[in-house]
């Protein structure tokens, strides 16, 4: 893993801000809370080819292997860390929570419906979980999160949220292309990613 990241991601400048944006999780994760920081989000956009899907699965390698969905692995369901847009408002935020470490990835935020999209952004920045009622009207406090998130999509996460909100703007940084070089660099990130993981936020972590 670490003579991948040598060879294929340190010599590409906006490959290095997202790997470290999804690193920052574990500093987030440790002392997130004592400190008051808030969950940096990083969003990576442009057109298709341009390598965003492969950095974020470069992202994901730090803490596990970067498929999609689930997978069955001896019998048991395990979760990616590779996930996506693709989902309710409500399911967004119930995969975040007691979150302390972990990068969360987003893919494809083309598949969002959210309307409310603004809302969640401020909702993950702050590591909160909204208060629900249950049928007796008694509300559950929720346990809330410290990571960080790297999103992906073919355009700016601004252009879905309002920019006239300071708060927005500061709470999100977005990465344009250039990421991988040419197919060649983005099967062999692609390959290794898979094949070398889980090893990297651990090293960090121990450190």
């Amino acid at each position: 893993w670490r003579e991948m990241i040598r060879k294929d991601v340190l010599p590409y400048p906006n490959m290095c801000i997202a790997l470290l944006g999804g690193a920052s999780s574990i500093i987030t994760g440790l002392i997130g809370e004592s400190q008051q920081f808030t969950s940096p989000i990083f969003h990576i956009y442009g057109s298709s080819g341009t390598g965003k899907s492969c950095t974020a699965k470069v992202v994901a390698s730090l803490f596990g292997q970067p498929f999609d969905g689930a997978k069955t692995i001896d019998g048991k369901l395990y979760n990616s860390v590779y996930g996506s847009w693709s989902g309710t408002e409500n399911a967004l935020r119930d995969s975040c929570v007691g979150n302390r470490g972990i990068c969360i990835i987003l893919n494809e935020l083309g598949k969002s419906k959210i309307k409310n999209l603004t809302a969640l952004i401020y909702d993950y920045a702050e590591g909160t979980m909204r208060k629900r009622s249950n049928g007796e009207g008694i509300v559950n406090q929720r346990e809330g999160f410290r990571t960080s998130f790297v999103t992906v999509g073919e355009f700016s996460l601004f252009d879905l949220l309002p920019t006239q909100y300071q708060g927005i703007v500061n709470r999100v940084m977005e990465l344009e292309p250039p990421f991988t070089v040419n197919a060649d660099h983005a099967k062999r990130l692609e390959q290794g990613s898979y094949v070398n993981c889980g090893f990297g936020g651990d090293m960090m972590a121990s450190y």
